[in-house]
């Protein structure tokens, strides 16, 4: 659904590969293998935990075990934000998400919001404040689905709904947002 959903709607027919091209200087020699994907002709890197490699997998009809670039399952925020700063490379158009596993390992009480916005702020600093972020000419940040183990009724949801909406309101000139709920 995700993979149908940036179909939908990342259509943009005055933009092509090409075009990063001039500017774009290509990966650095010192590139891990990206998980990119090839959405309506236009290539993007796929960023974030287990979810995105599964979308990776699914886009290129391949498979990674654990990690694709800067996919990697089990991730949390912090963990990607690390990744992102030591990452020899960006690619030109990111489509990330992250924060699942925040919920997944949370016991007690509930990831706060307030702790879920500093963590995805940190990878949000890490990508705008990476060497290669000025190439950067599309970034699209996915909310996270609803996570089953909790149900409809689980107090986390709250919290979820909260944090997807934090994501949506961070649509601007470098982000544009799609709701995955």
């Amino acid at each position: 659904m995700m993979a149908e959903a940036l179909a939908d709607t990342t259509s943009d027919g005055e933009e092509t590969n090409a075009d990063v091209g001039e500017e774009y200087p290509g990966p650095s020699s010192a590139t891990v293998p990206m998980a990119f994907v090839n959405i309506n002709g236009l290539d993007y890197e796929l960023m974030g935990d287990s979810m995105m490699l599964r979308l990776w997998s699914y886009a290129t009809k391949s498979s990674a075990r654990r990690q694709k670039g800067l996919c990697v399952s089990g991730s949390t925020m912090k963990q990607l934000a690390r990744r992102i700063r030591d990452a020899p490379d960006l690619g030109p158009r990111i489509v990330l998400m992250i924060g699942t596993n925040e919920f997944l390992r949370w016991s007690g009480e509930p990831p706060s919001l307030s702790f879920l916005q500093e963590e995805f702020g940190c990878v949000l600093t890490a990508l705008r404040e990476h060497p290669r972020a000025g190439y950067v000419t599309r970034c699209i940040l996915l909310t996270l689905p609803s996570l089953p183990k909790f149900g409809y009724k689980h107090p986390v949801r709250r919290v979820w709904k909260d944090f997807n909406l934090y994501i949506l309101e961070l649509q601007g000139c470098w982000f544009s947002c799609i709701s995955s709920a």
